[in-house]
């Protein structure tokens, strides 16, 4: 469930980023739910990264012991560690070009980890 509600504030909030604003008397401004979907994607990845932690020692080491579903799930792993890293770097980052670079990785890799997610589940059920 928590992953929905990332996955969810992260495409609202890029949504209204790019395409919606409000016209006030002297200009076009962000819209104010843009703000709360961006504090909500933040909170809710970090209650993620709890639930990420507790599968690590559960299914992923367990899988790759096995030699499960390898390759979708390491580059799983890797996705995540970008979208980590990149999270981790817009929050904190104060230069600009940084920022603009770490933004456009972060939310392309967001908006295909939900197509990477369906295909590491895929290959776990049916690909054994």
């Amino acid at each position: 469930m928590i992953s929905v509600i990332v996955i969810i504030s992260g495409f609202l909030w890029l949504y209204f980023d790019f395409f919606i604003r409000v016209e006030t008397e002297f200009s076009l401004q962000v819209h104010p739910l843009q703000n709360t979907f961006l504090i909500l994607h933040g909170s809710s990845s970090m209650i993620f990264l709890i639930a990420l932690g507790s599968v690590l020692p559960i299914h992923v080491l367990k899988a790759w012991k096995k030699k499960n579903n390898r390759l979708s799930g390491g580059i799983f792993l890797l996705l995540f560690t970008i979208l980590i890293l990149t999270g981790i770097g817009l929050y904190y980052s104060g230069v600009e070009e940084n920022r603009q670079l770490l933004s456009i990785l972060h939310w392309v890799i967001g908006i295909l980890f939900p197509i990477f997610f369906v295909i590491h589940i895929y290959f776990g059920k049916y690909k054994k």
